[in-house]
């Protein structure tokens, strides 16, 4: 008897325990056994554990897959499923050899042990027993198709040699495995955009996990061939502004970038939308009823912890006559069952505690974060760390690895105090549940990992003074203010003041020289979609294999050191309440040996904890390719390469790491696709106001040309010494500064100490440490050499016009990549026709089998 016979579910529990959970064990078990559970008992090898493995007979599978209305695919070629009938069993196609395969089986069969009793069914709470100490695991065990989904996943294909490494023992597999024709059969490769490296086989994954994490793996695949599409884009571009040193390529290069990267995003969304449909259309989850059961948690707050029946009035739960509308909304009904309810003052005290713990929260990361900006600041501008070579020369990396490092950390701690928080909530259905978790850990990761590029790029330039700037003053008495920039290197004369301090003589110092924020935010971006990933593979995927080892060392070490061994004995595979039917078999000892060895194995692995932790750290890592990747166009590459190592790590330690976990169904990716859709549109504004704010490109080399009357060449000289400019003056230049030309127009945003015509020893005095606005500082001071009444107004009067410039810019470019979105959302239907058209026959072949099976009986 093959072993998925006897083992296809495992109810794991110590030999040693309470009379009390012996007695609930026990009395589960003869529930399980009455609603025609076929149980085998084996003892671990350490002889300090017993599991209960479950199976049940081809005929009670096939009694539960009918009263469940199970969809199984027809034998026919094309894509056809019915609900499962006894009468008409030969017309499905067979997996194996065999009508069900083990991840049906296994849902059956957890569907036979927590069903009603009327329904035939034990209704016993698994998820209960487990917490109330009864069992210490229920685990759906990993059946023998794991090596071969394991062999097709793991294995690198690459056009156009076509299989991967391992396909023809694959292959040869399959040939005995009738279900997996459409999930194993070796498939030509794709040339574009991946060459085939990312191609997965979804449907075998599908097979052996369930939809909801066979559509993870799917959207995983296809937004790493989104990010491959924009290194496509990002290639040409690059090679274009790295082969010009003209300021107008650059700001244009850019504004291509940022508009091609925001209309993609969306494409991905919706065409995301149009496969999530074929897929769920071929797997035949389309019309899939997410499931309204109350989940055991929510039942068991009924007689234990703060909502419990018998506590005080305002917040225990109620028992009333009803039902449950969709949305969770509660119908009294006097003629309805009676049902758990949870009050909604109750409820609404949660939720205000759950608002103020987010805020509190929020507010210390926040506050965390902008102490770390604030510690770059210092180190980089002021005086007192100016021998400090190491924070002066690396303070920006240093900072950025900090800032990756903070938020790793804070989106682990948050992700407990929302799974906390949720516990309390005592959401009623599992669907309920998670939407709860998600939009949490949504708003917290969002404000926790995108705060410091957000100010980096908007707010900085504004040269806010935070925290007091920890105290630390210049030379002129004045706290140091957050700019973006850096100090001049010494072959940079015009950035230097001459410094007599009166003791050691004087000497030349170089002052920090203010730019835009654009280098900046790509040091961070670097370290979030370089570094970020690295320590997240290695927090999520490396220690779990680092733990699986250390404790299978362990439990190797227990074994050398007991007395005896402790074997199964036939003695304790039947108890009296589970004698076997004169047509079983019992298993031989060899049998029992690789069940018990089985069992100990999949204990050690750590529980399957699903795909929310990998869903929220994509989405993340799109929000920065979308968001900022203008800074580091190249992101789109680190962030794919990244991806494609981390889905092989993911595909092990669902496989090898981490236990099976029991048959979740599921018609997409739910509301994280709704989270996508809101990033996608964020995609756009950000990148407007990125490159439009953030970088002087668009401004300089766009807006300005647009706004002046004349091009540089055609600058009016000057036709008194009064009106030449101080930029003519210097370099011998006869340039009118009323004149309407591109250069006056950018002038009057330029520096003192920027620019080779404004040295800052000759207009700053040696108290000044950082470059100082032309305008502000010179033109319109009237302590300056450069003060100029007229000049200043006029000045004044280009900036405004600029900005007013500018803004349109923006608005007319971001209200073209929404009409742009609007085109894609138009050509990507999210249910294709074709789909739409085998739906209705599907739904007419099933109408014609109920009419053939009526009239036949």
């Amino acid at each position: 008897m093959p072993p998925q016979r006897i083992a296809d579910h495992a109810l794991v529990f110590e030999v040693r325990c309470s009379d009390a959970a012996k007695a609930r064990r026990e009395a589960a078990f003869k529930q399980l056994v009455a609603a025609g559970i076929r149980i085998t008992l084996v003892t671990t090898p350490s002889g300090q554990r017993q599991a209960a493995l479950l199976t049940a007979s081809q005929e009670r599978l096939e009694e539960e897959a009918e009263r469940r209305k199970v969809s199984l695919r027809l034998n026919c070629e094309d894509v056809l499923f019915a609900d499962f009938d006894r009468r008409t069993k030969n017309e499905f196609a067979l997996k194996n050899g065999e009508l069900f395969s083990p991840m049906e089986r296994q849902q059956l069969i957890v569907g036979i042990a927590e069903g009603a009793k009327f329904r035939g069914g034990a209704e016993l709470d698994l998820a209960d027993l487990v917490s109330n100490g009864t069992l210490l695991a229920s685990m759906a065990l990993h059946s023998d198709e794991r090596e071969i989904l394991w062999t097709a996943w793991f294995g690198l294909r690459l056009w156009p040699w076509g299989w991967p490494y391992g396909w023809p023992k694959t292959a040869e597999y399959a040939k005995h495995l009738n279900d997996w024709p459409i999930n194993l059969q070796p498939t030509k490769p794709r040339f574009l955009p991946d060459l085939g490296l990312l191609q997965q086989p979804i449907h075998a994954v599908k097979a052996y996990f369930g939809s909801k994490i066979a559509f993870y793996f799917a959207w995983a695949e296809t937004y790493t061939c989104w990010l491959l599409c924009v290194v496509m884009i990002t290639v040409p571009l690059e090679l274009i502004r790295a082969g010009s040193t003209d300021g107008q390529t650059d700001a244009v290069v850019r504004l291509l970038y940022c508009t091609l990267v925001g209309v993609t995003a969306t494409f991905l969304n919706d065409y995301w939308g149009y496969k999530e449909t074929l897929l769920g259309y071929k797997w035949d989850v389309l019309d899939l009823k997410q499931e309204s059961n109350p989940r055991p948690e929510y039942i068991r707050a009924a007689q234990f912890g703060p909502w419990r029946q018998d506590g005080p009035s305002w917040r225990s739960m109620l028992s009333l006559s009803g039902f449950f509308a969709e949305g969770g909304l509660f119908v009294v009904e006097p003629s309805a069952d009676k049902t758990l309810v949870m009050q909604r003052r109750a409820r609404f005290a949660v939720y205000a505690v759950a608002i103020a713990a987010l805020a509190f929260l929020l507010t210390v990361n926040v506050i965390t974060t902008l102490l770390i900006l604030t510690f770059q600041m210092t180190t980089q501008q002021a005086r007192q760390f100016e021998d400090s070579t190491f924070l002066r020369d690396n303070g920006k990396t240093f900072c950025a690895v900090l800032l990756t490092v903070n938020v790793i950390l804070s989106n682990a701690l948050y992700a407990r105090v929302a799974v906390f928080l949720s516990d309390v909530e005592n959401q009623r259905t599992e669907i309920e549940y998670e939407n709860s978790l998600l939009v949490k850990t949504t708003m917290f990761q969002f404000v926790n990992s995108y705060i410091a590029p957000f100010y980096i790029s908007f707010v900085k330039s504004q040269g806010l003074i935070l925290f007091g700037a920890f105290g630390y003053r210049n030379r002129r008495g004045e706290l140091y203010q957050d700019f973006c920039g850096g100090f001049a290197t010494d072959d940079t004369p015009h950035a230097q003041v001459l410094d007599c301090n009166g003791t050691s003589g004087c000497f030349l110092r170089n002052i920090y020289v203010r730019e835009d924020c654009m280098d900046e935010l790509q040091t961070l971006m670097i370290s979030y979609l370089v570094l970020k990933p690295i320590l997240e593979n290695l927090k999520t995927v490396i220690l779990p294999v680092i733990n699986l080892a250390i404790a299978r060392r362990q439990r190797n070490k227990r074994r050398q050191t007991a007395d005896t061994a402790r074997p199964a004995t036939p003695g304790a595979l039947y108890p009296a309440w589970a004698a076997p039917r004169a047509s079983d078999t019992p298993p031989d000892q060899a049998t029992l040996k690789a069940l018990s060895e089985k069992v100990s194995d999949e204990m050690l692995l750590s529980p399957s904890m699903g795909t929310f932790g990998e869903f929220s750290t994509k989405i993340l890592q799109f929000g920065y390719v979308a968001f900022f990747s203008v800074a580091f166009p190249m992101g789109a590459l680190a962030a794919a390469l990244a991806n494609v190592v981390e889905l092989k790590l993911d595909a092990y330690k669902h496989t090898w790491t981490s236990r099976r976990p029991s048959w979740e169904g599921a018609d997409g990716i739910g509301n994280w696709r709704r989270v996508l859709q809101v990033y996608a549109w964020l995609a756009i504004l950000v990148n407007v106001l990125l490159v439009g704010y953030a970088s002087n490109g668009v401004r300089d080399h766009i807006v300005i040309p647009a706004a002046a009357a004349l091009d540089d060449v055609d600058c009016p000289p000057a036709t008194s010494n009064s009106l030449l400019s101080d930029e003519g003056r210097a370099l011998g230049l006869n340039i009118s500064w009323e004149g309407d030309c591109v250069r006056n127009y950018i002038n009057c945003y330029t520096d003192i100490g920027r620019e080779t015509w404004l040295p800052a020893q000759t207009y700053l005095d040696q108290s000044y440490e950082r470059s100082q606005s032309y305008m502000s500082e010179g033109l319109c001071n009237p302590k300056s050499l450069l003060y100029n009444k007229d000049h200043c107004a006029l000045c004044k009067e280009r900036t405004a016009q600029v900005e007013g410039g500018l803004l349109l810019f923006v608005l007319v470019v971001e209200h073209i990549l929404v009409a742009l979105k609007f085109i894609v959302l138009w050509l990507i239907p999210d249910k294709p026709a074709f789909v739409r058209e085998k739906e209705a026959r599907n739904e007419y072949e099933k109408e014609q089998r109920l009419q053939r099976i009526s009239l036949e009986t």
